[in-house]
């Protein structure tokens, strides 16, 4: 199968492929995004290692570079040399993963999710692997997590709320374990919807299970992982789990929780994930009502978390509630607002940028196009003029980032560029 050579690299430098070399393995997460940073200042992109710069671009990488976190390991140009001479054997067990049914999208694919390069961004994960329909990924989802030892009537309220999902036209995610995640799932599938399930371990066996298959066949569930195929289940792996699980959502519900605050560190992964959640500002959280102060839901809520009013609002409404404040405390924020990010500082230049630009931006636009809609020849000039300050100012956004010379880049507005359109009339 023909891939494109972005595509290409950043499978090579970051996907177990066989038994491999001990020595070499695949970059880790840090490793690639200190490599992946440093191509992007260069203007390089993973490609350019495909080609005859090759040599020159490793020579640069062995002897000049100092990378910014000490305490992760730099990959030698040996190393790297090797992740990319594999690709017979990439080619070879990529066709077995294909005729299983998976698939995989790197930061370079235009189908990559959005919430995840915006919300994660040089720390998102550079491959995700998935079985069932992508487009999942990129509709508005409600994210539902919890225990594995629910209650009963926890279980029935996830069945409920994940049916409520479903009739509101939203996607269900959860981390597809028993208890809580699974019963949401089942829950929003079997209301006609839709869900994706973020496993902790690879695909390859679980996408195979009997009611896993059939429910991916008939197009309402999604599974993916960061995980390669084949990789085993880890602890340490549902904690990493756990941060796509809320960055692919556009809210998300604990059901129920321990007080991780009062075990011994890395009992509770629903706590863990959550308070990360509160702690890094990614999503709305809700949380299921609790009579018990003691609960691990009521020490949520403490923690920034909101009460989930009952009977289930519809969500649009959900999300255009204003917090509901906690104990003798009372936000002063909209609660959509406590989630946006500070405003930068908006100059002549970038203003000047945006009323050129902004307004014939329609869909997805190439170069090409914004040339001709700007009637100017010089790409170069344009990019510094207009394009550039509004990618600062986060107005417009690349639907390829990490390969930003890539002849597929196009360029899109966001809802900040939007809103910024609505605010000047036009």
């Amino acid at each position: 199968m023909h891939r494109d050579p972005d595509v290409e690299a950043i499978l090579l430098l970051n996907v177990p492929f066989g038994q491999g070399s001990a020595e070499f393995r695949p970059l880790t997460p840090g490793q690639y995004r200190e490599f992946a940073q440093w191509l992007y200042t260069r203007t390089l992109s993973p490609a350019d290692l495909l080609g005859d710069e090759r040599d020159r671009i490793l020579s640069d990488w062995d002897h000049n570079v100092v990378l910014e976190n000490a305490r992760i390991k730099k990959p030698t140009r040996e190393h790297i040399e090797h992740l990319l001479g594999r690709g017979f054997e990439m080619g070879l067990i990529m066709g077995d993963w294909e005729s299983a049914g998976l698939w995989a999208l790197t930061r370079a694919d235009q189908d990559y999710p959005r919430h995840l390069r915006r919300r994660l961004g040089r720390n998102s994960p550079p491959v995700l692997f998935g079985c069932g329909e992508k487009g999942w990924l990129s509709q508005p989802t409600v994210a539902v997590v919890g225990s594995r030892d629910a209650r009963p009537e926890d279980l029935e309220f996830c069945r409920n709320f994940g049916a409520h999902v479903s009739r509101e036209g939203a996607v269900l995610v959860s981390g597809a374990a028993k208890g809580v995640d699974r019963k949401a799932m089942s829950g929003a599938i079997k209301a006609g919807g839709f869900a994706v399930g973020v496993m902790a371990e690879g695909l390859l066996r679980k996408s195979s299970s009997p009611k896993d298959r059939l429910w991916i066949q008939e197009g309402h569930l999604t599974l993916v992982s960061q995980f390669p195929p084949e990789a085993r289940w880890r602890g340490h792996q549902a904690m990493i789990r756990n941060k796509l699980i809320y960055c692919l959502s556009d809210a998300a519900l604990v059901v129920a929780s321990a007080d991780g605050s009062k075990l011994s560190k890395g009992k509770s992964g629903t706590w863990t994930g959550a308070t990360e959640n509160i702690r890094n500002k990614w999503v709305p959280l809700w949380v299921k009502r609790s009579h018990d102060d003691k609960s691990g839901n009521a020490a949520l809520v403490r923690k920034g978390g909101q009460w989930l009013p009952e009977p289930f609002p519809a969500l649009n409404e959900l999300m255009a509630l204003q917090t509901q404040g906690r104990p003798q405390e009372q936000f002063a924020v909209p609660f959509d607002e406590q989630y946006a990010p500070p405003e930068k500082v908006i100059d002549e230049k970038s203003t000047r940028a945006a009323h050129r630009l902004l307004p014939i931006l329609k869909g997805e636009m190439s170069r090409k196009e914004i040339r001709e809609a700007i009637e100017l020849k010089s790409w170069s000039g344009i990019n510094r003029r207009y394009v550039a300050p509004c990618l600062e100012q986060g107005w417009i956004e690349m639907t390829n980032p990490d390969v930003p010379r890539s002849p597929k880049q196009r360029f899109r507005l966001t809802q900040s560029g939007e809103k910024w359109l609505i605010s000047k009339g036009m």
